[in-house]
């Protein structure tokens, strides 16, 4: 599946809400563009998304988002993507102060 930057980052807040926040999103962090991937995303069958009851609305979560297991696999990939850009880049940079880049300089 081919994502936009846009739609990785949407991607990988859903699936962080839905760890961390049992899948209920406060859309006060979503813009127009992000609803409308959840829109199509949703009509897709990619993620399962929609509005939260009023009466059971805590705190400022309106939401719900469930990650399809194709979903799943894809934030998994993103994820995997970027440690290894970012991994790539330390053994590059001088930001970490790592010689081997294992984090460890004293080891002998």
């Amino acid at each position: 599946m081919e994502l936009t930057r846009d739609q990785i980052s949407l991607l990988l807040f859903f699936e962080t809400v839905e760890v961390d926040g049992g899948g209920t999103i406060d859309t006060r962090r979503m813009n127009e563009t992000d609803f409308e991937n959840a829109k199509a995303w949703k009509e897709s069958g990619f993620i399962e998304f929609g509005r939260i009851a009023f009466k059971a609305i805590k705190q400022n979560n309106t939401h719900w988002v469930r990650l399809s297991a194709e979903a799943i696999t894809e934030a998994h990939r993103q994820r995997r993507e970027r440690i290894m850009r970012l991994r790539a880049q330390a053994k590059t940079d001088s930001w970490c102060g790592f010689e081997d880049g294992d984090g460890d300089e004293n080891e002998s």
